[in-house]
């Protein structure tokens, strides 16, 4: 109906962070991942956002093109720069905790 337009909003907190550890976000098939340099949220969350960023300029990928990354210092924000109309008038969020390996 008359719902507004927004943008998709997800989420992504990184958990159990270890130095050399590394984390992944994927969006359909490709990943972009970042290695703690220190043990702490803030550190992943910022490799992350710059992580995406460069993906998205670098590459030119349209999955990376179309949502922009920000670092939100305790998660990473990635926020759809289309908006679309929902039946909700709340935007959507979903978390999306990134992979970690060992």
């Amino acid at each position: 109906g008359d719902a507004a337009a927004v943008a998709q909003e997800s989420r992504a907190t990184p958990a159990n962070v270890e130095v050399g550890a590394v984390f992944t976000l994927t969006v359909t098939g490709n990943a972009v991942s970042f290695t703690a340099t220190a043990a702490t949220v803030a550190n992943v969350t910022a490799g992350l956002t710059t992580a995406w960023n460069d993906a998205t300029a670098a590459e030119g990928k349209p999955e990376f093109a179309e949502v922009t990354a920000s670092n939100q210092t305790t998660y990473v924000k990635l926020l759809g720069d289309t908006k679309v109309r929902s039946r909700s008038r709340a935007p959507r969020q979903t978390a999306v905790p990134p992979t970690r390996r060992p």
